[in-house]
């Protein structure tokens, strides 16, 4: 069993690390698509990329997540992650109908499996990097 300081440990530093590149390259992130087997996943996720439990008010509801509705309201088989990857790709493309994102050209899919062991995650975006 990993121990819970090295999962949260592990979750800030890829978060900082996306996150950064967001920053760096100037990108307007406007959707996080990430695994959420429950509301309490995809927050935990959020709050481990943006500092300390609580922190998730932060965002102040200005980046949407999870337009789908999640494991929970979608689907989830229990392996979930290529699900977040459709939602971004669904909102890059514009074909998200009335759960569309304006203007969506920055989204992040990330999963997480193992009991949050194990965690994978991707900037996408719809236009050529210049």
């Amino acid at each position: 069993m990993i121990a819970a300081d090295t999962v949260i440990d592990m979750h800030h530093r890829i978060a900082d690390f996306e996150f950064g590149q967001v920053a760096h390259h100037g990108l307007d992130l406007r959707g996080a698509f990430l695994f959420a087997a429950s509301g309490a996943t995809a927050t935990a996720s959020v709050e481990f990329g943006f500092g300390d439990e609580g922190d998730i008010a932060k965002l102040g509801g200005k980046l949407p997540m999870n337009t789908n509705g999640g494991g929970l309201s979608c689907t989830h088989p229990g392996m979930y992650g290529i699900f977040t990857l459709i939602e971004a790709v669904r909102q890059l493309r514009g074909d998200a109908g009335e759960a569309q994102v304006p203007n969506c050209k920055v989204a992040l899919a990330g999963g997480s499996g193992g009991w949050l062991s194990c965690i994978g995650v991707a900037i996408l975006g719809n236009e050529a990097p210049g």
